[in-house]
């Protein structure tokens, strides 16, 4: 009985109209994503313990991440010392000088 039932011609594209026709959807072009050159374990190391103790530097001595950026430079701790720094690097935006500005 379903070998006799007459088939259904697939269903065709609506007609777009002109006022539509900025609002189809597209393909957006692959951004190449600029890439450095790989580094190795200890040169990564280096460079992470260098902008922390930059880092550093700007925190307070009794700020609760100046000490868990220490034991992370102590520890030479890659993974924590990233994660930390980049933590660091969010929050500047939020930091607030000492002094308001002069109006």
């Amino acid at each position: 009985m379903t070998g006799n039932a007459p088939k259904t011609p697939p269903p065709t594209a609506p007609e777009v109209d002109a006022d539509l026709a900025d609002e189809r959807s597209c393909v957006r072009e692959k951004v190449e994503k600029i890439t450095r050159p790989p580094q190795s374990a200890p040169q990564r190391l280096e460079l992470l313990l260098r902008r922390a103790k930059l880092t550093l530097a700007a925190l307070p001595a009794d700020d609760a991440g100046a000490r868990l950026l220490k034991i992370a430079m102590m520890r030479r701790d890659e993974t924590l010392l990233a994660r930390l720094l980049d933590q660091a690097s969010s929050a500047v935006g939020v930091v607030r000088p000492s002094t308001p500005p002069e109006r």
